[in-house]
């Protein structure tokens, strides 16, 4: 017997459910399917040490094969020809599960789900997409492509946040370091001469006390507070939602960030699809599996409930309340005109120069921010420490 779990929409909401089965299509599943997951069991058996492939090296592997595939080669054959040239043994073992697939004509996303914790999570449902439609040149130049893409945008904010953690993180040492080493020091004078100190060194010692009693107890309430949000996310969805609709709807600049790129993954999935020939409402329901946030997936995937209600493309995206007005006028026209592919195509470099604004905008925001409040700090540790001593050596001058 076989453990899934079913993740589907109802009212607005992105809900789950486990089935238990041999045969997942002889059960009865819920409407509106928008992910199907099979939960494997915990086997110690043939666990084998390889070198995992990185997400690059993945990635090259796709561009190769959709490469290979536009030269007319067929699949198999491309993944004979690509098999003499791999040395990673993770890749090899990849490729090696594709062709048995094709030899054996099963699927070939069945062959990958063995490594679906390996794989980008968009893999897997594009080659399912090729199940469905037959186009497998065109699912792997759309997936290399994406692949590609998506890679781009998280170095790009990998890359925008680097230097504020790094600056964030050498404040906290160094602080860790004066309140540590220096403070006590200083602190051993004011006691020993009996000196009336002035409120910026009450607060300082005050901290430095505090500090060093209980940064175990912060830190140890910290690391419990992340796995016990780790944990709820993971059991339950509606956690999990509530999280991303504060994260989205009640933090500013994080949640606008995390919207921006959220809509451009997913615009960048639907262009890609059109691209490709497929049906709007199809291209529309594989593109979803971009979208991590599960508030914005939930009301993204009301967008097809809107359409097989026959309501028009327009007001589909305008009742999810995501767009601005700019967004809802390109897709009014471009269904006006059955054009939909190009206003696709423009939505993607809109949301791709929005991307790329906000990551510039955060980073030219971080930097004065740290820099007045790590000015203001150190000048604040500066007086809390001196003054004291100035003040002595005026008393001793008396």
């Amino acid at each position: 017997m076989n453990k899934y779990k079913i993740h589907y929409q109802e009212n607005q909401k992105i809900k789950s459910k486990i089935i238990i089965s041999d045969d997942l299509e002889k059960e009865k599943l819920p409407k509106n399917i928008v992910k199907i997951k099979k939960i494997k069991k915990l086997e110690f058996k043939n666990i084998k040490i390889m070198n995992k492939a990185s997400e690059e090296q993945i990635i090259e592997l796709f561009i190769q094969l959709s490469i290979m595939l536009d030269s007319n080669i067929l699949l198999i054959d491309a993944i004979k020809i690509l098999q003499k040239s791999i040395k990673n043994s993770h890749l090899s073992d990849i490729l090696n599960s594709m062709e048995s697939a094709l030899q054996n004509g099963r699927a070939i996303y069945k062959a990958l789900e063995k490594y679906e914790k390996d794989l980008n999570p968009i893999i897997i449902p594009f080659f399912k997409i090729f199940e469905k439609n037959g186009n497998i040149k065109a699912v792997i130049a759309a997936l290399s492509t994406l692949l590609k893409i998506r890679l781009k945008n998280k170095k790009d904010l990998k890359n925008s946040l680097r230097y504020p953690i790094i600056v964030m993180v050498t404040f906290i040492l160094a602080l860790s370091m004066i309140f540590i080493f220096v403070v006590p020091k200083f602190e051993n004078i004011f006691l020993q001469y009996h000196m009336q100190l002035p409120i910026s060194t009450i607060l300082l010692l005050t901290l430095k006390n505090f500090f060093l009693e209980y940064s175990l107890y912060l830190l140890l309430f910290f690391i419990f507070i992340y796995f016990a949000i780790k944990y709820f996310i993971s059991k339950s969805e509606k956690f999990s939602y509530y999280k991303d609709k504060i994260i989205i709807k009640y933090l500013p600049i994080v949640g606008s960030l995390n919207k921006t790129y959220e809509l451009y993954n997913f615009f960048v999935a639907l262009n890609i699809l059109l691209q490709s020939k497929y049906e709007f409402h199809l291209s529309m329901g594989n593109s979803l599996i971009l979208i991590k946030n599960k508030y914005l997936l939930a009301r993204i995937s009301s967008i097809n409930e809107h359409l097989k209600n026959g309501e028009s493309i327009s007001y589909a995206f305008n009742s999810t309340e995501l767009f601005d007005e700019l967004v809802i006028s390109l897709i009014r026209s471009g269904e006006a005109s059955n054009s939909l592919d190009i206003c696709v195509e423009r939505l993607q470099v809109l949301y791709e120069k929005k991307f790329d604004k906000k990551i510039k905008s955060l980073t030219s925001l971080i930097e004065p921010i740290f820099f007045i409040l790590i000015s203001s700090l150190i000048l604040w540790i500066m007086l809390a420490i001196f003054t004291p001593i100035w003040n002595m050596s005026e008393m001793l001058n008396i």
